[in-house]
C-alpha cells in the first residue's frame, strides 16, 4: 500500500503540473510533490514500518483531489501563459544603508529580550541548556509561557526577516549582488526564530523566501519552467540543510538527532507523519478530542480565551520504533470532525491559499494592460502567498495552517506594511518603477 500511495501521489503530481500549465509554484503542486516525498520516505521505511491501510490511502488521495479541485476557483493558469517569455524589469528597491543599520540594532535588542525571557522561565544561565530545556517543557506540554514582551519580540524579529528578506531578493534580482547589511538581517531574524528550541519558524522564513524569489525570478526572466541551475542549486541545498538540520538538532538538544543516523533523524520529519496518521485512522493509537474543534483551532481557541491550551498528541511507536508525534494536516480535520472534516477544512485552506496566489499574477496583469510606471514593490502583492507557502509545504508535517491565523497575522501585516510604506517612499523619491 505505501508502493501504491506513492505511485498515485507521484500519478497526481503529475497530472497537476501539466493541467497547471506546468506551473511547479502552484499551491496544488506544491502540496503533492511534499506529500510525495513524504511517502516516498514512507516507502523507504516500510520494512520497519509496515504498509498503510487502504483507509489511510484513500484519506490522503481524497484531500490531494478536494484541494486541487478547489484551486480550480482561483485559477492562474491564463496568466502565466500570458507572461511566458514576457520580461518584467524590476527597479531597485534603495533603501539607505543606515536605516537597515539601525534595524539590525532594533533586531538585536529584540533578540536579547527573547533569550532573557526564555532563560527567566526556565531558570538556566546557559544559553543552549535554556533553549534545550524550554524545548523539552514544550514537547511534555508542560511549557510555561513567555511574557508578551518576550513573545512578541520573538513573532517581531521574525516577520522583520520576511520584510528584509523580500527587499533582499528584489535588489538581488535586479543587480545580481548580494547586500551584506540585509543578509545580517536577515540571519538575525532566522536566528532568534530558534530561540525557543524549535527550528519551525526559522525554516519557514527559509522556505518562504525560496518561493517568493522563484515566482519574482520567473516575471523577471519571463521563463515559467524552472531554470536547469536552479534545480541543481535546489539539491545542494537540500542535502546540505538536511546536514544542517540534525546539527542544529543536536546543538538544540534534540535527544533524537544524537541518537538516530542521518536518514533515520530525516524520516522522523518527512515519513513518520503518514504512519502516525495510519495508526490513528486504524485505532492503534487512541486519541480523542475533547471538545469542538480542539486541534484544528487550538491556536484561535487560545487566542480567543486568553488560554494556553496544548493538545494532547501522543509520541507515536510502530514495530518497537519512536515515530514522533506529528501526524500531517489531515489529523486534526479528522479527529475534530471525521472525513466530512478533512474536506471542508482542506477545501477552505485551498481557497484562501490559492486566492493569494492567484492575486500576484491579477495585480501584475493588471499593471502590464496599463503599461502603469507605479512605484509599487512586488512584495507587497506576493506577501500574502508568502505568509501562507509554507503551511502547504509543510502540510504532510502538520496543521501549519490553521495554526498560523492568530493575532501574529495582524503584526506580520503591519510590519510588512511599515516595509512597504518605506520602500514606497524611497522608490518614489529614486523615480524607481517596474517597467514592461
Amino acid at each position: 500500500m505505501n508502493f501504491l500511495l506513492c505511485c498515485s501521489l507521484l500519478t497526481l503530481l503529475v497530472f497537476f503540473y501539466y493541467i497547471e500549465g506546468k506551473d511547479y509554484l502552484a499551491p496544488s503542486i506544491l502540496l503533492c510533490f511534499f506529500f510525495f516525498v513524504s511517502s516516498l520516505d514512507l516507502l523507504l521505511n516500510t520494512n520497519d514500518w509496515g504498509n498503510i491501510s487502504l483507509k489511510t490511502y484513500v484519506i490522503i488521495i481524497i484531500s490531494m483531489i478536494v484541494f486541487y479541485v478547489c484551486s480550480l476557483l482561483f485559477s492562474s493558469r491564463k496568466y502565466i501563459r500570458f507572461f511566458n517569455k514576457k520580461k518584467i524589469k524590476f527597479k531597485l528597491i534603495p533603501i539607505p544603508t543606515f536605516i537597515i543599520i539601525a534595524t539590525i540594532i532594533a533586531q538585536v535588542f529584540l533578540l536579547l529580550l527573547v533569550i532573557k525571557g526564555v532563560k527567566e522561565v526556565t531558570g538556566q544561565r546557559n544559553l543552549f541548556a535554556a533553549i534545550s530545556s524550554y524545548a523539552d517543557t514544550k514537547i511534555i506540554g508542560s511549557v510555561q509561557q513567555l511574557s508578551r514582551i518576550s513573545s512578541n519580540s520573538y513573532y517581531i524579529n521574525n516577520y522583520i526577516g520576511y520584510g528584509m528578506g523580500f527587499i533582499g531578493i528584489n535588489n538581488f534580482i535586479v543587480r545580481k549582488k548580494i547586500d551584506i547589511f540585509i543578509l545580517i538581517s536577515f540571519l538575525i531574524s532566522v536566528i532568534s526564530g530558534m530561540m525557543q528550541g524549535s527550528r519551525g519558524l526559522s525554516l519557514y522564513l527559509l522556505v518562504s523566501m525560496v518561493i517568493i524569489f522563484l515566482i519574482q525570478n520567473r516575471f523577471a526572466s519571463g521563463k515559467r519552467s524552472l531554470n536547469p541551475k536552479y534545480l541543481i542549486s535546489a539539491l545542494a541545498i537540500g542535502v546540505i540543510g538536511a546536514i544542517i538540520f540534525g546539527a542544529i538538532g543536536r546543538g538544540l538538544g534534540r535527544s533524537s538527532a544524537t541518537t538516530m543516523n542521518t536518514f533515520e533523524y530525516l524520516s522522523h520529519y518527512l515519513g513518520a507523519p503518514l504512519i502516525n496518521l495510519n495508526s490513528f485512522v486504524n485505532h492503534q493509537l487512541i486519541v480523542q478530542s475533547t471538545s469542538w474543534g480542539l486541534y484544528t483551532f487550538v491556536a484561535q481557541i487560545n487566542w480567543v480565551s486568553s488560554q494556553s491550551i496544548i493538545p494532547y498528541l501522543p509520541f507515536n511507536v510502530v514495530n518497537g520504533q519512536v515515530t514522533g508525534n506529528v501526524y500531517t494536516m489531515i489529523f486534526p480535520y479528522l479527529i475534530d470532525f471525521g472525513i466530512i472534516g478533512v474536506i471542508i477544512c482542506t477545501a477552505i485552506m485551498s481557497l484562501i491559499v490559492n486566492f493569494t496566489y492567484k492575486l500576484i499574477y491579477i495585480k501584475t496583469y493588471e499593471l502590464y494592460n496599463n503599461n502603469s510606471n507605479e512605484r509599487i514593490p512586488f512584495f507587497w502583492r506576493a506577501a500574502g502567498y508568502s505568509f501562507f507557502s509554507y503551511s502547504i509545504i509543510f502540510g504532510f508535517f502538520s496543521n501549519k495552517f490553521y495554526e498560523s491565523i492568530t493575532t501574529n497575522i495582524i503584526k506580520y501585516i503591519i510590519i510588512i506594511f511599515i516595509f512597504y510604506l518605506i520602500s514606497k517612499h524611497f522608490m518614489d523619491r529614486n523615480k524607481s518603477s517596474i517597467t514592461f
